[in-house]
């Protein structure tokens, strides 16, 4: 009997000096911080946006500084005629469609267009400089007000200091902070990536917001087609396609 009492205390003593080296060997272990781990996901570049301004209405692009699609939104505005429920429903309707126009029209015309390359380039640079001096957090949103209808800064340092007190800026390209080579192939790759999914980015719009302006008397509609937005479409189509 003392024997197998002796026996289950020098058991359970070993478990707990096994236990004891095993944490002292965790807490020995070498932390690995993720902002000292330069492949962890918080130092990866976040997706990056270029807001293309027109009087009809502005259109989003949001992308990866490897050119992959992330998201793409257009705004679409119409007046409020009566004083009803009916007239805003009205509204709604007519801005929808407008915004769905205006997605439409950007897709198949200024997407291609050499401007909207440049200016999505300087998108990608901006990301990559924000990533160099480490603000990963740091939102990148670079309106296409800032450039000229080449697609060029109009005013130095505009995109760091959009309402600075800026000087006339040189030349696309020649001159410190223009993009380079990898960053308008990246944005050729944004533009070729769009393009190739016109018809599913139209298929995959959805309204994100509606919003009602009493004052003005107008209706500001926005809608957005994501990566996961395109998917959700396919896979419903490839699903009524089998039903039928």
């Amino acid at each position: 009997m003392k024997t197998s009492k002796l026996k289950l205390v020098t058991v359970a003593v070993a478990g707990v000096f096994a236990l004891s080296l095993s944490g002292c060997a965790f807490m020995n272990q070498t932390d690995v911080k993720p902002d000292k781990d330069p492949s962890a996901e918080v130092n990866k570049p976040k997706p990056v946006s270029t807001v293309f301004n027109r009087p009809q209405g502005p259109t989003q692009v949001e992308f990866g500084v490897d050119g992959t699609f992330q998201s793409i939104t257009a705004t679409g505005t119409a007046p409020i005629a009566g004083n009803n429920a009916y007239s805003i429903e009205q509204a709604i309707t007519v801005a929808t469609l407008r915004a769905k126009r205006n997605l439409s029209e950007f897709l198949t015309e200024e997407m291609n267009t050499q401007r909207t390359i440049n200016v999505i380039s300087h998108t990608v640079q901006k990301s990559k400089e924000n990533t160099l001096n480490g603000m990963i957090d740091t939102p990148i949103v670079i309106n296409d007000d800032l450039f000229d209808i080449n697609g060029n800064l109009a005013m130095e340092d505009a995109v760091n200091n959009p309402n600075g007190n800026n000087v006339q800026a040189p030349e696309l390209t020649g001159y410190p902070g223009a993009p380079n080579t990898n960053e308008q192939k990246v944005a050729e790759t944004v533009k070729e990536n769009i393009v190739a999914q016109t018809k599913n980015i139209l298929r995959g719009v959805y309204v994100l917001e509606e919003k009602i302006n009493q004052e003005g008397r107008t209706v500001n509609v926005t809608i957005k087609a994501s990566a996961n937005s395109i998917n959700a479409a396919n896979e419903l189509k490839a699903a009524l396609r089998e039903v039928q």
